[in-house]
């Protein structure tokens, strides 16, 4: 069983590799490019979630982690001619997905990634209860709430009269928050939805129509900085969260798998 295990874990790497690799050839062609860049994001997330919930040891996780994201920096210099926001990009990316994985695995769900079988810890039908709903409309409303207000904050000092240098400090660290915690929940809604006790399937579709959801959103926040652009690739955005979430929950179904999931203090003791 752990030879399969490392087997499987080991081709997926292989093939990431490659897949990054290849497309990198022919990353001069649009839609290719797209790929690549809903893959790259996918692997950074990837990473990210192998460092806080990988059951190796942590000097072998944090080994490989290292390894990868310095593949990642290094196919971003060469791809962008030596550009330093790029490196900085992923770095900063990474840590941050991790910052908030670190949450959910030592804060109150204190979550842990199980290795088990199914006659042992079997699928069950995917539910929702009050609870959750409830708790789903209150962060649906005041994500919608809060979309408006840092819309119109954007447009009202994206005008050339009234921008400044610190503005535009201001507004480029608005715009990087909202990155890096939509890159935090697309990476964490498809940890939830692949490597959960219940069905992969459903919630994994519930993971993309989310993605899609983040990306418009964040299209119609960024849109008065960029009316051009966004007017004639509104689906840009949405289309490249949706990429990076299939990517990400196509690798972890992998690890899925492997006996891999999520599980609480209540799965620890089974």
């Amino acid at each position: 069983m752990l030879d399969r295990t490392r087997l499987r874990l080991f081709v997926l790497v292989i093939v990431h590799t490659t897949a990054t690799i290849a497309l990198d050839q022919f990353a001069d062609y649009g839609l290719v490019a797209y790929l690549l860049t809903c893959l790259s994001l996918s692997q950074i997330g990837l990473l990210a979630i192998g460092l806080v919930f990988g059951t190796w040891r942590l000097r072998w996780r944090f080994a490989l982690v290292v390894a990868g994201t310095t593949a990642l920096v290094l196919w971003q210099w060469h791809s962008q001619g030596g550009s330093v926001g790029g490196l900085l990009g992923i770095v900063v990316s990474e840590l941050s997905v991790a910052a908030g994985l670190l949450v959910t695995r030592y804060g109150p769900p204190k979550l842990r990634l199980i290795q088990v079988s199914e006659t042992v810890f079997p699928s069950t039908r995917f539910q929702f209860s009050l609870r959750q709903v409830m708790t789903l409309f209150v962060v649906v409303a005041l994500t919608l709430s809060a979309a408006k207000p840092i819309r119109a904050y954007i447009s009202a000092f994206a005008t050339e009269e009234a921008a400044d240098f610190a503005v535009f400090q201001t507004i480029g660290l608005l715009v990087a928050s909202l990155v890096l915690l939509s890159g935090f929940v697309v990476s964490w809604a498809a940890m939830w939805a692949t490597l959960g006790t219940t069905g992969a399937w459903v919630k994994s579709t519930l993971v993309i129509m989310l993605a899609l959801a983040i990306g418009s959103l964040f299209t119609y926040c960024i849109a008065p900085l960029f009316p051009d652009d966004v007017s004639k690739n509104w689906y840009f955005l949405p289309t490249l969260f949706m990429g990076e979430s299939i990517f990400t929950m196509a690798s972890l179904l992998v690890v899925r798998s492997c006996g891999y999931r999520l599980g609480g203090r209540k799965e620890m003791a089974t």
